[in-house]
């Protein structure tokens, strides 16, 4: 399965517009699939996002699991992210 998207929104507050495609496959009633995304604020600065997921049936309905790397040669968002986090 393939899905992409583009709109607009804020990132820490700076306008910005994203780009996302995510794949994917479900094999055995388990999902597993990658998204990559850009987002680029108006003055160009630039943020990449990969997102790992995997996801399955549970006594619950669903369950799952998640992890995201956030990457960006900007040292006003590298100092505004690190603020953020920690």
């Amino acid at each position: 399965m393939q899905v992409s998207g583009q709109g607009n929104g804020k990132i820490l507050g700076v306008d910005a517009f994203l780009v996302s495609i995510s794949l994917g496959i479900m094999e055995n009633g388990l999902f597993t699939g990658e998204v990559y995304s850009t987002m680029t604020t108006m003055a160009g600065q630039t943020v990449n996002m990969k997102v790992y997921a995997v996801g399955g049936p549970s006594d619950n309905g669903g369950l799952s699991r998640d992890a995201s790397v956030q990457t960006t040669s900007s040292e006003n968002f590298l100092s505004e992210l690190c603020n953020t986090f920690v």
